[in-house]
């Protein structure tokens, strides 16, 4: 009680001193405004009055405009050359800005260009008050009919011959796609791939130079938002012109004028002018040994306002995925395990008026897979007295099938903009299965592999043989089949109020259903004479829905000194149903294992309700109501050469959570009311230098607490498993988790090199943990969770990259180092007590890789190391000490009669681990000869992936309770010829 009381005392200190700052800092503002108010007797306050210039027709930015600000009796009060924002980007823009005195006025603004008529806009200054800015109407400019197409500046990108493949523009980093030599028929991934400083991760997160790209676009707009893979398996590499990776201002910041979030990272792809309008269709077939299969199409018309996709696939061949080797990273983590067969289909269509202030996005998705894993594993836990030991082996058929459908709906006006998504998705999975696992006192290794030990422990008597004694035995046979389905809407309106202020009102809302039904068959022995051996035939029927919807106001004050204050409500409420009985079909006369009984086959509905499992069937209906009120200051400046942000948010949480839950004698109703405050703060600072350099800094840190489940509070007991029993904790306390991160990044345009640094840490209080205790006769788990201190993590990287060494020469250098700390609780029983387990893990890993490019040749050498320790607190923990190291080539190269050859070789190790399975060398060797006939019409090509067949999937893990080594049956080398056809329509151009 005096350590919650005195870290009571401790946030209250901390809410009290962020409570001043808040205040201090909300003084600051207002006197700042009240200072220029008196100022505003001895001198004018001035206000900027902006506008912006596009081509009429096409709406892109107009370089060259020359803007006339005159008054009402066309007197000129300024004159000024447009500037650029965001050059090279798709949110490119053509701006003016001039400082006018606050007061009511009404003023002409004339826009002259040499090739299109002078375009006059009329625009009334009426209510300054805390208006920040004007904003004119925008200069929608007319061409006139003896301009040149060919003179027409559209703001683009102009890639030079010398084929540069990076180009750095403040904080934009350019790519030119003709630079990287790629085979033919690649996709957006392989090029994705190639470009300096990215890394992309199996399930379609890039990272660009170790940062994390939030959205990938194309040409400015999103395409399947939140799904990378569908741009970056279907798009052709050869439609791509750049590939941009830069800040983003987010929408709802560009139509308020101010950064009131932080910006995106954003990976925008620019499709080449001759792909911009009309139409594009890619097609490609491809049959290999093995029987092996893949194909795949891909459609796209295109225009200046509209899109519409059209996509579909099949293949054998794991690829849902990247191809080991490919990605330079270890190889199976990149692999599907098992022998995955997909079927997809999908559509987008994409439509936005003349003004941009109107758009939809309609998105569809279908897949159909079947998946056949094979998973063995070896597992030593750690116990006090002793550790344990398991070999496990599992089938398993996966048939799936889902879709969903996605639409996005933006209005904007001057004043006003609605955001409207609205989705529906539904999942079936039907799971057969088979397992075998067994448990034992000693290290079963000297018998032999996992087969080996399984197939001697389900011959052998209890008593086993020197070697090997097993505690127990359990083979399962399964079916599950599960339903899913949910629908959401979310809506947000946002307002410019004439007084300079802002509004937000958002409803956001979904249901979701699921059912599921698990048929097993489930044989377990025990070696103790004590214990009887266990015949279920079991039949589990679960069933959940769940709503919820959560209406929010937010306010936002807006100051002429940059600041900004905000305030919000939210109300959120939350239902969830869960029905979850479960039936002991051998309790009833013919349905005992073994009977002549079909699995998944049920009785009638009387007999079925006799085989209730009444102490581990249970039913709970959970009711949440939570009450936000916050409070946020934000900072946001961009001058020439300095933008700054900087964010603090107080919220203050209140929460009531009422739940019922039924189980067996159990009927009760529990309630908790919960208060949080949970701050956080960041602040982010770039320096641009024109062409000597780039640079950031950001620092962020926040708090939170979270709860355990209110289940985890009851004292029920839950032993549906009998290997794995669950018990409840009614002394369960709240955690707390703190979070820091820092970085900091320089680049050089100039020189073309960056150097990257980031820190982030962590720390855990009163973490719940799953303890557990452990009964050496059976080898039955019971797991009681339980509140642990000393769980901490921090990680670091170092990233330099050099562009244009020696001309054709790049390099680039990785270290990153991760510590994490977990602590846990086990015993034996007959234990009096648990004891603490304390592991920590170090992972150092460094990474080196050049690249030369000259002409049709790339050649890239990369190598790296990964360093593992773990060691913990108990005498008798075993310490790991395990390298993993890589190195290999990846060589393009476009030969005579325009064959190119393009070839990834990959020698991945392992050393220093228990298990002499995991003691591996993997040499990797994917190649692949292709070339194009017909004027780049048709494809051939014929591709070898794993050629020499060394290709496993072998997994380790290492926490606090001991550590397990995981082997997966994959797709084994194969050879495919593969056959594609393009075809483009491009509209007439005009004369």
């Amino acid at each position: 009680m005096e350590k919650q009381g005195s870290r009571m005392k401790g946030l209250l200190k901390f809410i009290g001193t962020l409570g001043l700052l808040y205040g201090v800092s909300s003084g600051m503002a207002a006197r700042a405004q009240e200072t220029g108010a008196r100022e505003d007797t001895t001198q004018v306050r001035t206000i900027p009055l902006w506008g912006h210039v596009k081509d009429g027709f096409t709406y892109t930015a107009l370089h060259g405009t020359f803007v006339t600000l005159m008054r009402e009796d066309s007197t000129v009060v300024d004159t000024m050359h447009v500037q650029c924002f965001n050059p090279g980007t798709p949110q490119e823009d053509t701006y003016y800005k001039f400082d006018v005195p606050a007061r009511r006025a009404r003023y002409i603004i004339k826009a002259e260009h040499p090739d299109y008529y002078p375009e006059y806009v009329d625009c009334a200054v009426r209510y300054v008050a805390r208006n920040p800015y004007v904003d004119a109407r925008h200069h929608e400019m007319r061409r006139r009919p003896y301009a040149s197409f060919a003179d027409r500046s559209l703001g683009e990108v102009v890639v030079k011959a010398t084929k540069i493949r990076v180009a750095y523009r403040g904080d934009t980093v350019v790519y030119n796609a003709d630079a990287f030599n790629l085979s033919e028929g690649a996709m957006l991934n392989e090029l994705v791939r190639q470009l300096p400083g990215a890394e992309l991760k199996p399930n379609g997160e890039i990272y660009v130079n170790g940062r994390k790209v939030d959205y990938l676009t194309l040409n400015g707009t999103d395409f399947f938002k939140g799904d990378n893979r569908k741009m970056l398996d279907n798009l052709p590499a050869f439609t791509v012109q750049q590939v941009k990776v830069y800040d983003k201002t987010t929408d709802r910041s560009e139509f308020l004028g101010y950064d009131t979030e932080k910006k995106a990272y954003v990976m925008d792809v620019s499709l080449k002018r001759e792909y911009n309008t009309g139409y594009m269709a890619n097609v490609a077939a491809g049959g290999g040994t093995d029987s092996r299969y893949a194909g795949r199409a891909f459609g796209l018309r295109y225009s200046d306002r509209s899109r519409v996709t059209l996509f579909g696939g099949m293949n054998n061949t794991n690829v849902y995925n990247d191809r080991p080797g490919e990605n330079g990273e270890w190889p199976e983590e990149s692999l599907t395990n098992g022998e995955f067969v997909t079927r997809q289909a999908g559509g987008e269509f994409f439509w936005q008026n003349k003004a941009k202030g109107i758009e939809n996005s309609l998105t569809a998705n279908a897949e159909w897979s079947d998946r056949d894993v094979n998973r063995k594993s070896a597992t030593e836990a750690y116990l006090p007295q002793g550790n344990r030991y398991t070999r496990s082996f599992s089938l398993q058929d996966v048939d799936y099938m889902g879709g969903n459908a996605n639409n996005w709906l933006t209005w904007k006006t001057k004043d006003h903009l609605l955001t409207v998504h609205s989705y529906v998705g539904y999942d079936r999975t039907d799971t057969h299965g088979y397992a075998r696992d067994a448990a034992f006192d000693a290290d079963p290794s000297a018998v032999g592999g996992i087969d080996e030990v399984l197939d001697s422990a389900f011959l052998l008597p209890s008593s086993g043989s020197a070697r090997m004694r097993w505690l127990n035995r359990s083979s399962t046979r399964s079916l599950f089949e599960e339903w899913k389905y949910n629908v959401g809407h979310d809506m947000m309106w946002d307002a410019k109020l004439p007084w300079g202020d802002n509004l937000q009102l958002r409803f956001t809302g979904s249901l979701s259903r699921t059912e599921n039904d698990r048929f097993e068959h489930y044989l377990l022995d025990y070696a103790s004479s004590r214990s009887e051996a266990d015949r279920r035939n079991r039949y589990d029927r679960g069933r959940r829905r769940n709503y919820y919807y959560q209406p929010s106001a937010e306010y936002t004050f807006n100051f002429p000194n940059d600041w900004h204050f905000l305030t919000y409500y939210i109300y959120k409420q939350d239902y969830r149903s869960d029905s979850s009985p479960r039936y002991r079909l051998d309790s009833l006369a013919g349905w005992e294992v073994g009977a002549a009984r079909h699995l998944g086959e049920l009785p009638s509905a009387r007999e079925l309700s006799a085989a209730l499992d009444v102490p581990n069937s249970y039913y709970r209906h959970d009711l949440s109501r939570v009450h936000t009120l916050g409070l946020r200051t934000f900072y946001s400046r961009r001058t020439e050469d300095k933008y700054v942000w900087f964010n603090f948010h107080l919220p203050f949480t209140q929460s009531k959570e009422d739940m019922r839950y039924r189980r067996e004698e159990i009927d009760v109703g529990l309630q908790r009311r919960v208060f949080r405050v949970q701050p956080d703060f960041t602040y982010l600072v770039y320096w641009f230098g024109g062409t000597r350099y780039f640079r950031t800094f950001m620092v962020n840190a926040d708090m939170a607490l979270g709860t355990p489940d209110l289940v985890n509070r009851l004292s029920v007991r839950d032993a549906s498993d009998p290997l794995h029993v669950r018990v409840g904790n009614p002394y369960l306390q709240n955690s707390w988790r703190y979070n820091f991160r820092t970085g900091f990044l320089h680049r050089s345009p100039e020189k073309k090199w960056f150097t990257q640094v980031n820190v982030n840490a962590w720390l855990g209080v009163n973490d719940v943990a799953q303890g557990f205790s452990y009964n050496s006769e059976t080898g039955v788990y019971t797991y009681r969770p339980q509140n642990v201190d000393g769980n901490r993590g921090v990680n670091g990287s170092l990233a330099f990259q050099k562009e244009g060494m020696a001309e054709y020469w790049n390099v680039g250098a990785n270290l990153n180092y991760d510590f994490h700390r977990s602590v846990d609780l086990s015993s034996v029983e007959g234990m009096t007590e648990s004891v603490l387990s304390k592991v920590h893990n170090h992972e150092t890993k460094a990474c080196l890789s050049t690249g030369y490019q000259r002409g049709s040749l790339t050649l890239n050498v990369g190598c790296d190391a990964t360093y593992r320790h773990a060691d913990g607190s108990r005498a008798d923990f075993n310490t790991v000490d395990a390298f993993d190291f890589r190195y290999g080539l990846l060589g393009e190269y476009t030969m005579p009669w325009k064959i190119h050859l393009s070839t990834r070789l990959n020698m991945y190790s392992r050393r220093g681990y228990d298990e002499a399975a995991m003691n591996t060398d993997y040499l990797i060797w994917n190649a692949s000869l292709s070339r194009s006939f017909l004027k780049d019409r048709l494809m051939v090509k014929v591709e070898g992936v794993d050629l020499l067949r060394q290709m496993r999937s072998v997994y380790m893990d290492v926490n606090v309770q001991g550590k397990t080594e995981t082997y997966y049956n994959i797709v084994k080398g194969y050879y495919m010829l593969t056959l594609g056809w393009k075809l483009t329509r491009n509209p007439k151009k005009r004369e």
